[in-house]
């Protein structure tokens, strides 16, 4: 017993002797004091034990920040000599709150601390691409996080021992989605109701299929009615306008069948007013029919009518003989005479409507066809036909009448 205290004496001032303050005050003050394994802290000191802000290092390793009761509490940075790095909240010597580790590999944690270890909300990164950012306990993800994969894929859910376990969504790569339960990482799939799903959406797809080819369908048979309205409105416009058209080849006609009527009756009666004898010169070119005891015993005024046929100058250059009585019996006149005359216009007339007419009209018709489209229109061209037509009327009685009133000269002479 008495070996046994002598050893832990030595041992006591031993260590003393070698652990030492170096420099400034170590019991209340700032100071440095040493180990003998290499242990060296910087700082401030109370009542012999390290308070307040300080430096310790040992090992390769290194802590920066606050103590308290010789512990690291408060804000402090830890460096580990593999170069991993916590930036963050200590409490009794350990990592605890809101604090940055950085790992060796790489990998980085920003969040919250308890313990020493990841508990809480927090974002964990990897140097691959990986990123979660959830709920940790004891630094696991468990709770409800979200997962991102490099290749974009990424899930939303909730996570048990580090896995996706429970409720969550998968949306993958190339655009699926799986919604339901997960079991140990592994969707816990419901093929049934997948199957389902998969027949619900099928369904929708065919039915946006049916409805677009169902409005195209409308669309074109709109198109088509519309087509056919305006054909049917062209066709009623075009049939519209041809009535009119022949409306007005109807009133044109009319209008020319009474001008050339008009024409007619009025070059009839025009010839006739030309051609007719006066009551001045009635005796001078047609002899009334006298018998023999008339003229004898005729009053004065009607000698004076047989010397004036006597005398006439145009009867003595023609070398003719005076007027006889004619033979012919009482009441009748010379072929001559106004009645017979005009019975041959008429004649005349109507001959020429049916024989002359329908050959010369056409000619005439069609030789001021180009000019009176651009002067007159459709209604000049059928106006300068019906006068035309009526000129060429008047001028094709002219030989008839010529030779009706030479026959009657002839006759009259005889």
């Amino acid at each position: 017993m008495k070996q046994l205290t002598l050893l832990i004496t030595f041992c006591l001032f031993s260590t003393v002797s070698w652990a030492v303050c170096v420099e400034g005050d170590c019991l209340h003050g700032r100071g440095t004091y040493t180990w003998p394994s290499g242990a060296k802290h910087v700082g401030n000191w109370k009542d012999g034990i390290r308070n307040g802000q300080g430096t310790y290092t040992w090992l390769g390793a290194k802590y920066v920040g606050q103590w308290k009761d010789d512990k690291y509490n408060g804000q402090g940075t830890h460096t580990w000599p593999s170069g991993q790095e916590y930036v963050g909240q200590f409490k009794n010597g350990i990592r605890n709150g809101q604090g940055t580790m950085t790992f060796e590999d790489g990998r980085e944690y920003v969040g919250n601390w308890s313990g020493g270890v990841m508990t809480g909300q927090g974002t964990h990164t990897w140097p691959s691409g990986h990123k979660y950012v959830g709920q940790w306990s004891k630094n696991v993800r468990t709770g409800e996080g979200t997962h991102t994969w490099p290749s974009g894929e990424k899930y939303v859910g909730q996570w048990s021992n580090g896995v996706r376990t429970g409720q969550g969504t998968m949306t993958y790569a190339d655009g699926r989605k799986y919604v339901g339960q997960w079991k140990d990482g592994a969707p816990e799939r419901d093929f049934a109701k997948e199957e389902r799903l998969g027949k619900a959406v099928e369904a929708e797809r065919l039915g946006k299929v049916v409805e677009a080819e169902r409005l195209r369908k409308a669309a074109e048979a709109e198109r088509s009615r519309k087509a056919a309205e305006e054909e049917r409105l062209r066709k009623a416009a075009e049939a519209e306008r041809l009535r009119k058209a022949a409306e007005a080849e109807r009133d044109s006609e009319s209008k020319s069948l009474l001008i050339i009527l008009l024409a007619g009756i009025a070059a009839v009666f025009l010839v006739i007013k030309i051609l007719r004898p006066s009551k001045d010169t009635e005796g001078a070119g047609v002899a009334p029919h006298i018998e023999p005891k008339q003229l004898a015993t005729a009053p004065l005024g009607n000698a004076r009518i047989k010397k004036s046929l006597e005398e006439n100058p145009l009867r003595q250059d023609l070398n003719l003989k005076p007027l006889q009585p004619s033979a012919r019996p009482p009441g009748t006149r010379f072929i001559g005479g106004t009645g017979g005359y005009t019975i041959k216009i008429v004649l005349s007339l109507i001959f020429f409507i049916f024989l002359w007419a329908p050959f010369l009209s056409p000619i005439f018709t069609d030789a001021i066809g180009y000019s009176d489209y651009f002067l007159y229109g459709g209604e000049g061209k059928a106006f300068l036909a019906a006068v035309l037509q009526s000129v060429i009327w008047i001028a094709g009685m002219a030989p008839l009448l010529w030779f009706w009133n030479k026959k009657r000269t002839t006759s009259r002479d005889e």
